[in-house]
């Protein structure tokens, strides 16, 4: 009898800590905000969340588009948002199985995939015909990598911009990311979630604490996210059951290897003007991705490459985003000098030629985090 009732009780429990474990988590503040201010438009029948700024400045204005890591969205880009506003049209989206987007269980979850919907959202949905500017972390560095592969083909056959279904690509940088399959270091977390065995266990037990324990630990050691952060964080991940398909996500980290020549090739010898600010104490994509950009690139001579702080990690954009804000309107003041003074057909070639050989160490301001 006592094993019955021993047995009734663990049911019990297994199924309240079950119900307890998915049932949803309520957004912050913080992130019912940044869903007010966004809106959605149709992907293969699927709502995806973007948000969309005009520039405050008067006249014309460049069009950058933000592009998100991982298991993240577009809540990354809070810190740097409204500073960039300033100057650039902005265009963000969560691409599909993260964020405010629809995560269906049944999908297959590629970069090639996520490119396209990106396409879909400037070309279709924002009517955007002419040139777009990338700025990516994580993730969407490797979607970014992607779309400059798909511009380079463009521009090889000669296409038209106006007959192009492709993004037209002007400039591209990115923030700390897997460029290079081979120095990418996942998190253990990440390792258990590819894993087809441990993959279910892992989903099932993750708790708000295994996550903010792991998410930390690839910010720089002066600069954890705040307990709001990781709270807003958490809220937004598992906002329309996004735990659930975190390890379908993760596949990506495969595709790198598979497609590693084309998407390294759109680093090491990019088609557009490019910069990586990288903040080297990330154990996931810092001081040895770049050192190995040297390696591939034999001293970065067609890139401009920003090590910001030594004790900066993977979210620069989080950790010194007055630092990331200053580097990227620098980056675009000199992409404005070079048009201003070469002739269109050869940019692109002075631009690899301007950083030619080397690697700009720059310090950024001695604070941190700025309240940006």
């Amino acid at each position: 009898m006592s094993v019955k009732i021993g047995a009734i009780i663990l049911g019990i429990s297994a199924t309240l800590f079950l119900c307890l474990r998915f049932s949803s988590v309520e957004l912050t503040t913080e992130a019912k905000a940044w869903k007010h201010e966004g809106t959605y438009f149709k992907y293969r029948g699927h709502d995806i969340f973007y948000r969309a700024q005009k520039c405050k400045q008067a006249g014309p204005c460049d069009i950058v588009v933000l592009l998100h890591g991982f298991p993240t969205s577009s809540y990354d880009w809070h810190s740097i948002w409204e500073p960039l506003a300033e100057r650039f049209t902005l265009v963000a989206a969560d691409f599909i199985g993260f964020g405010f987007s629809d995560k269906p269980s049944n999908y297959e979850y590629t970069i090639a995939d996520q490119a396209s919907l990106i396409e879909t959202l400037v070309l279709d949905v924002q009517k955007r015909k002419g040139p777009v500017h990338l700025l990516a972390h994580d993730y969407g560095v490797t979607v970014a990598q992607e779309l400059v592969a798909r511009h380079r083909e463009q521009s090889l056959l000669n296409v038209p911009t106006t007959a192009s279904k492709f993004v037209e690509v002007e400039s591209v940088c990115y923030l700390n990311g897997g460029l290079f399959p081979e120095t990418h270091q996942p998190v253990m977390m990440q390792k258990l979630l590819l894993n087809s065995f441990t993959a279910p266990i892992v989903k099932l037990f993750t708790v708000k604490t295994l996550f903010a324990r792991s998410f930390s630990a690839i910010f720089g050691p002066n600069s954890k996210p705040s307990a709001q952060d990781m709270d807003t964080w958490w809220s937004i991940i598992n906002h329309n059951g996004g735990i659930s398909i975190t390890n379908k996500l993760l596949h990506y980290i495969e595709e790198r290897k598979t497609h590693r020549s084309r998407w390294v090739y759109a680093v090491t010898d990019s088609p557009v003007p490019l910069r990586i600010l990288n903040g080297p104490a990330d154990p996931v994509s810092g001081a040895h991705m770049v050192k190995r950009y040297m390696e591939l690139t034999r001293g970065g001579h067609t890139q401009d490459v920003i090590v910001l702080r030594s004790d900066i990690g993977h979210y620069p954009q989080i950790e010194a985003p007055q630092s990331v804000i200053t580097h990227y309107v620098d980056f675009f003041n000199q992409l404005h000098t070079m048009q201003d003074t070469v002739a269109p057909g050869v940019q692109a070639k002075a631009s690899a030629a301007s950083s030619a050989g080397h690697v700009k160490h720059r310090e950024p301001h001695q604070t941190v985090h700025t309240g940006l």
